[in-house]
């Protein structure tokens, strides 16, 4: 919306008509020829146009690193969105597993269903693995690491149902090996406590934590005093000019 400049000055004295004479009246008046001048001369002008120069060395070193700020919580923003998408899948996939509802993938003992509830929880697994390690936080990036370790202390019980670690930390399942394995043996891997779905289902909870929590922390002022949510940073005043 444009901003519409008066052409008669005579309203910024508007406010001196009374009867009061005070010697209040006088000082605003002494203020507001002040005010006026500064405008008329154009010495108002010059100095807004003189700070926000972009001749000014001062001022395009600041102006980069603001654009810079912008663009590094875009990237992080969408790093953390990702993370948060891909773990949320990864703690679907394991509690489809872990647990002993009726209804679950377990109720029949069917090996194909539950051959894709497990293959399901790998690709999860590996997803989410790759999506938290790009997130630059300690804590995100310990959950993931805890993530390996817990099934690296599984990793022959993984084995014998066909999954194995792969030099990369991620993990393969080879459906075949899968199949021929007996059902109970695949339950007891991830069903019960104690059993490697037990103790993914807890960290892959302190996973979600860690990585929403950050989410959160992102959405905060920064250091340039500017505002940053979704990717979004700056401030109020400078979108005015």
């Amino acid at each position: 919306m444009a901003i519409q400049l008066k052409n008669d000055v005579s309203y910024l004295f508007s406010s001196l008509n009374n009867n009061s004479g005070s010697s209040y009246g006088m000082n605003s008046l002494y203020s507001l020829l002040g005010d006026y001048n500064s405008i008329k001369t154009g010495s108002y002008g010059k100095l807004m146009k003189a700070y926000y120069s972009l001749d000014a060395s001062e001022e395009v070193s600041s102006l980069a690193e603001k654009n810079t700020t912008k663009l590094e919580s875009s990237e992080e923003t969408k790093t953390i969105a990702t993370a948060q998408t891909k773990i949320d899948a990864l703690d679907d996939a394991v509690s489809k597993l872990y647990t002993s509802e009726e209804d679950s993938v377990w109720a029949e003992g069917n090996m194909d269903e539950i051959y894709s509830a497990v293959n399901g929880y790998v690709n999860s697994y590996n997803a989410a693995l790759e999506s938290a390690v790009e997130v630059s936080d300690t804590t995100v990036n310990n959950r993931a690491l805890t993530l390996i370790s817990n099934t690296e202390m599984y990793e022959d019980d993984l084995a014998k149902i066909g999954i194995t670690i792969n030099e990369d930390d991620t993990l393969s399942i080879d459906k075949k090996t899968f199949l021929a394995a007996d059902v109970d043996k695949v339950a007891e891997v991830f069903q019960g406590r104690g059993s490697y779905g037990h103790v993914q289902d807890s960290q892959i909870d302190l996973l979600k934590s860690a990585v929403d929590y950050k989410a959160v922390s992102a959405s905060t002022y920064n250091s340039s005093a500017t505002y940053n949510t979704l990717g979004i940073s700056g401030t109020l005043f400078d979108s005015l000019f």
